[in-house]
């Protein structure tokens, strides 16, 4: 992060767009313990401000994935508490990643009635996804369905 992204992006003025770390929780996701989790929030806090100096010194968008886990904290029907995880899921990398993040967007897949049981079917039928805005400060909170077929994305929201 230090070197090699800077350099790559300093060869290619205005050739690379788009920076995706995936999946950024797998760097992080290890038990921590009392001071531990200290040390690793600062990680976190100093890794995104790397990412966002980069960002825009390059003028590159970059996405992180997160990874979820259960949400064990079932409250309400649905196992969530306000703000948090969806579906009885939250991310990985908690509060300390959620501070610094400036747009959260969640994709999900439905699972279809037989999905998982269809066996060696040539070519399963695509399952539909959602693409959620869960916080941008310049969009409003949505979502969209969409499919992900041989031809590309097709949007069945509309």
């Amino acid at each position: 992060l230090n070197h090699r992204l800077p350099s790559l992006l300093a060869r290619q003025p205005g050739g690379v767009r788009l920076v995706v770390v995936d999946s950024l929780a797998a760097l992080f996701r290890v038990e921590f313990t009392g001071q531990q989790l200290v040390q690793r929030a600062e990680l976190l806090r100093s890794f995104a401000a790397q990412l966002q100096r980069l960002s825009s010194t390059h003028n590159v968008a970059v996405v992180c994935v997160n990874q979820v886990t259960a949400d064990m904290s079932t409250r309400g029907l649905e196992g969530k508490r306000e703000g948090e995880g969806r579906g009885g899921v939250k991310p990985a990398l908690g509060l300390a990643w959620a501070d610094v993040v400036t747009v959260r967007l969640v994709l999900h897949r439905r699972e279809e009635a037989g999905e998982e049981g269809q066996g060696c079917r040539a070519e399963p039928a695509p399952s539909p996804r959602t693409l959620e805005v869960v916080f941008a400060p310049h969009l409003p909170s949505s979502s969209l369905q969409y499919l992900i077929t041989a031809k590309g994305l097709r949007c069945l929201t509309s």
